[in-house]
């Protein structure tokens, strides 16, 4: 039985132009994708963030590095956090801006998370 391909998503924020580039139409293939990648981190200048396959309560695709909105007990309790991967555990996982490790996002696909912006474009949405 054959799956279909997984599709990749990454993208990249550019420093210099201060803007975040999108990348994954028509990428299928990893081979392709690391590829592609791999041109962006050898002429430098860029910071590249892959997708989690995980999407907010309104439907929006959680990036690495982005800057989201937990809510827990129900929605009685909300926190701020940004989207990191962790090499050791090899997930990607929530911390606040003092580098606290919180949840595991992989285990969580029920809709409790919303996208307010990202890292480089607005870190201060992790302040307060």
């Amino acid at each position: 039985m054959t799956s279909a391909p997984r599709s990749i998503k990454f993208r990249l924020y550019d420093v210099n132009a201060k803007q975040m580039v999108y990348y994954s139409d028509g990428w299928n293939d990893s081979i392709d994708v690391l590829a592609e990648v791999w041109k962006f981190i050898e002429c430098g200048g860029y910071t590249i963030q892959q997708a989690t396959g995980i999407y907010d309560r309104n439907n929006q695709e959680i990036f690495e590095g982005d800057v989201i909105e937990y809510w827990w007990y129900g929605g009685k309790f909300s926190s701020k956090h940004v989207v990191v991967w962790d090499n050791k555990s090899a997930k990607f996982i929530l911390k606040d801006d003092k580098e606290k490790v919180y949840k595991n996002v992989e285990l969580y696909h029920n809709h409790t998370y919303k996208v307010l912006g990202n890292i480089f474009e607005n870190a201060e949405l992790l302040k307060g």
